[in-house]
């Protein structure tokens, strides 16, 4: 069962880019988790640009953002709506939203009871719905 959720996880994370790319829902310039655009080649990108720069006789700076644990905190509802508001197909919004929906989690510390509750945001890590 394992396998199979990975392939038809990989399938729909397709259709998911391919859609995505088709109606301009992503910037040009974002790179990591898509086909031929991965951080590698927003590096050779930088610098290539940086070198164009210092040629001209211009100085080049770089700033780089880290949004740690910006996946951590979407809204599923805020998530699902701007969804169907950019015209995602029904069926995807569906996958997505049973994806991300009934999951659940525990605290755990020393000699506590393990109490299981629930989760309304967030995205898991390494999921094909986040970059990571």
């Amino acid at each position: 069962m394992q396998t199979f959720s990975k392939i038809a996880q990989r399938i729909i994370n397709q259709r998911h880019i391919k859609f995505a790319k088709l109606n301009g829902l992503y910037s040009l310039r974002q790179t990591g988790s898509l086909p031929q655009q991965a951080t590698f080649d927003a590096g050779i990108s930088l610098r290539h640009w940086v070198q164009e720069a210092q040629a001209a006789g211009l100085k080049a700076s770089t700033m780089f953002l880290d949004i740690k644990g910006g996946f951590d905190n979407v809204d599923y509802s805020t998530l699902l709506q701007r969804l169907e508001t950019k015209g995602v197909p029904n069926y995807m919004v569906k996958w997505i939203s049973n994806f991300i929906s009934y999951r659940q989690c525990a605290i755990i510390f020393p000699d506590s009871p393990r109490e299981m509750r629930g989760i309304n945001t967030g995205i898991p890590q390494g999921s094909p719905l986040s970059p990571c």
